[in-house]
């Protein structure tokens, strides 16, 4: 069987590669969410069913509803995800549940370009290799799987609520602005490089963690800047933000026995900007460089 090109975004229609991955025998799970029903149809090696152990309702169609829909797939070779109208899917998989999982052998996925364009929620913990650009619509985006190869622009889609980062196959090796309006952030991967160190935006974040964000540590003036922008920042933070990444020079350990004094040495200006932190947001715990440093 001739198989076409892993990405296909023609008249409407998009079209994930999927391959195999060890013996074939481990089923894949895809959730998604269209704003009409649409069929999705599989050619190749490859059949859908409605357990997830993949045994029952075997088929190669299967039709994606107005509400969040599970699918489940077996691919023993090479085939083809034709989706007719891209268009439809708003949500492949959202803040609690991923769009795909796909574990030991299960298939992986593939595009050459990331086709379903009008997605709001992309949430990925499988195998997969993709490029180009997040959509621009996505409020909420996961990629979470160190399987998960993508290779990504400087640019992050600007009504992002939820951006979460973890596995060193996803790359962004220039990021400088964050969207203002992230109420979730979680980067770790050491292919990250977030160069602003500014948090600054309007939205009430319910979880802070830069564990692994920058190719080179972080200077303390750097630190210091993103501390400022975190205690300026007009939505609220978590009790604990955890941040990392930095050249421990003065250590964390220093900063957190340092007295206050925005005019003082590098330590005294990192606990000051943490002091402000802790006096007006609800932070009660930043962990910095493995260590916790906790409000009096």
């Amino acid at each position: 069987m001739r198989i076409r090109p892993a990405y296909q975004n023609v008249l409407g229609r998009a079209t994930f590669e999927l391959n195999a991955t060890g013996d074939g025998s481990g089923v894949s799970t895809l959730r998604m969410r269209a704003s009409a029903n649409t069929t999705l149809t599989l050619v190749g090696d490859a059949n859908f069913y409605t357990n997830s152990g993949g045994t029952e309702g075997e088929s190669k169609t299967r039709t994606v509803g107005t509400s969040m829909t599970i699918i489940y797939l077996k691919c023993t070779g090479t085939a083809r995800l034709v989706i007719p109208e891209q268009r439809l899917i708003t949500q492949m998989g959202d803040v609690s549940n991923p769009g795909w999982v796909s574990g030991t052998n299960a298939a992986s996925i593939s595009s050459a370009g990331f086709p379903l364009r009008n997605l709001t929620s992309l949430n990925i913990a499988g195998s997969g290799s993709f490029a180009g650009k997040l959509p621009d619509l996505l409020t909420t985006a996961i990629l979470n799987n160190t399987l998960l190869y993508w290779t990504l622009p400087s640019s992050l889609p600007a009504g992002l609520t939820t951006l979460v980062i973890i596995g060193n196959n996803v790359i962004y090796s220039s990021i400088s602005t964050l969207p203002t309006g992230l109420t979730a952030l979680r980067l770790e991967s050491n292919a990250i490089n977030w160069t602003g160190f500014d948090v600054s935006g309007t939205g009430n974040m319910t979880f802070f963690s830069l564990a692994n964000f920058v190719t080179t540590a972080m200077t303390v003036t750097q630190l210091i800047a993103l501390l400022s922008s975190m205690a300026g920042r007009s939505g609220n933070l978590p009790a604990t933000c955890t941040i990392s990444d930095y050249s421990n020079s003065p250590t964390a350990a220093t900063i957190a026995a340092a007295t206050s004094d925005v005019n003082g040495t590098d330590a005294e200006k990192a606990k000051y900007w943490i002091d402000q932190i802790f006096a007006n947001k609800a932070t009660t715990t930043i962990a910095l460089q493995g260590t916790n440093i906790t409000k009096p």
